[in-house]
């Protein structure tokens, strides 16, 4: 195996974030932006081959435990940066769960192409070395799908303060595109992934929630593009590995 991520290793302060972050096993947060995550996967990899799928940084599992749920692939296979994801998705005795591994974050252990998909869902803004990973990820699949976060808005303040989920990168539409294109990537399909009702009910209760959803369909329907600088949208971008 080549690897591009010789010595490179995650921020101390970063990886230990990381290592208790699933004491708690599973949840029902993760499990409900799961059913999302899958559903995007799914609608955005129709004609490509997906029998042998890599999980990237594979959290709790619940992704992968989606997918196969719904009957998207035969097996997957997991890679996770904590002990604690590493043994929450071992605890969910997954019988198509073929292969759960921690890995340091950068340096993939399989040899190249041996997966026809790589799957790295809310990851990439995790990364510090964005193109180390990517290239990687790019080494061992034929096929790349990527989610993020697209925080780079009007409302992003000038200067970087750390926050509880530990992003590090904050994307835009164009910004994210731009990095795959620039990592040897051919993008396939992208598309802005709006949050569902039910997210916004979950995380910001029954009440503000809708009230908040409906605002944002609205300005929605009048202009998706501007509107995903005005508030965060998810994007998904399958890419081709050239």
């Amino acid at each position: 195996m080549n690897s591009s991520s010789d010595r490179i290793e995650v921020n101390a302060d970063l990886q230990a974030a990381y290592d208790s972050y699933y004491e708690d096993g599973t949840s029902e947060w993760r499990a409900l932006g799961a059913k999302y995550k899958a559903d995007n996967i799914i609608n955005m990899t129709v004609g490509i081959p997906h029998n042998t799928v890599l999980d990237i940084g594979a959290g709790e599992g619940a992704v992968s435990a989606m997918l196969l749920q719904r009957e998207f692939c035969p097996e997957v296979s997991c890679l996770e940066i904590s002990d604690t994801g590493v043994k929450a998705i071992e605890n969910r005795n997954l019988s198509r769960v073929v292969d759960v591994r921690k890995f340091d974050g950068y340096s993939i252990p399989y040899r190249n192409k041996t997966f026809d998909l790589a799957i790295a869902s809310h990851v990439l803004e995790h990364v510090e070395h964005e193109r180390v990973f990517l290239y990687e990820a790019k080494r061992v699949a034929k096929y790349v799908f990527i989610e993020v976060p697209l925080e780079d808005t009007f409302r992003m303040p000038k200067n970087y303060k750390a926050n509880k989920e530990g992003h590090v990168n904050f994307y835009n539409f164009r910004t994210i595109r731009h990095l795959l294109q620039s990592s040897g990537f051919e993008v396939l399909d992208q598309r802005l992934l709006p949050h569902s009702l039910e997210v916004h009910k979950y995380s910001q209760g029954r009440l503000k929630g809708p009230m908040h959803w409906g605002v944002r369909a609205v300005c929605d329907k009048i202009h998706r593009g501007l509107t995903a600088r005005m508030f965060t949208y998810h994007c998904g971008i399958l890419c081709r590995s050239n």
